[in-house]
């Protein structure tokens, strides 16, 4: 299976909207790690602000949507506090928002390929 991350375009939005809805269904049956909560977090709106600011990004395997990410450019105040192993210059610096994978592609590297895809975007 061949794993291809891209900029979300408009059309991706319901599609991440979707995804999001099956992870909640997912999760209100299995162990919720994340504790997110359906309404709240992640919502259609998190995908949609993702988009406008072009940080929303999608992966796809066998033609579905297989993930999606949202990569954000700016450390919260809370990243201020931690003391880093290493300095580096805030614009090579990606923060992990919303990281989700469609269940239907658990343990299929699809988190992977999105995490690397950040790494070779500085």
């Amino acid at each position: 299976m061949k794993i291809k991350v891209r900029i979300a375009e408009e059309k991706d939005v319901e599609r991440v909207a979707a995804l999001y809805e099956k992870l909640h269904d997912y999760l209100e049956t299995h162990e919720n790690h994340p504790r997110w909560k359906r309404g709240i977090y992640p919502t259609k709106a998190n995908a949609e602000e993702g988009f406008e600011k072009g940080l929303l990004y999608v992966a796809e395997a066998d033609g579905k949507l297989a993930g999606s990410v949202i990569y954000l450019r700016e450390q919260g105040e809370a990243y201020n506090q931690v003391k880093w192993p290493e300095e580096i210059p805030g614009d090579n610096v990606y923060v992990i928002h919303v990281l989700a994978v469609h269940p239907d592609f658990f343990r299929m590297g699809v988190g992977t390929a999105l995490l690397e895809y950040a790494c070779n975007m500085g």
